[in-house]
């Protein structure tokens, strides 16, 4: 785990199903886009399994981390933020 430069929240990093990295946090309850991760055949990230607020109750669920301080901030205009 890494924590958000800017924010401190904690990180866990995973591989989408596009194979795109993608910062995760725990859900804690919120119900957006819900990821339960997976750990793939070879080394490296786990892959993040998008997955419905109802299924794996007994498993931890992350969100994709949007930090509140980059609210209105232009990734590309200012380098990546995390």
């Amino acid at each position: 785990m890494t924590a958000c430069h800017r924010c401190g929240t904690e990180l866990t990093w995973a591989i989408s199903e596009r194979n795109k990295r993608m910062p995760l946090e725990e859900a804690n309850g919120r119900q957006e886009e819900l990821f339960v991760l997976r750990r793939r055949a070879r080394l490296g990230s786990p892959e993040a399994i998008a997955v419905g607020p109802a299924l794996f109750d007994e498993e931890t669920k992350y969100v994709y981390h949007q930090c509140p301080v980059d609210e209105g901030y232009d990734q590309a205009g200012a380098g990546i933020p995390y």
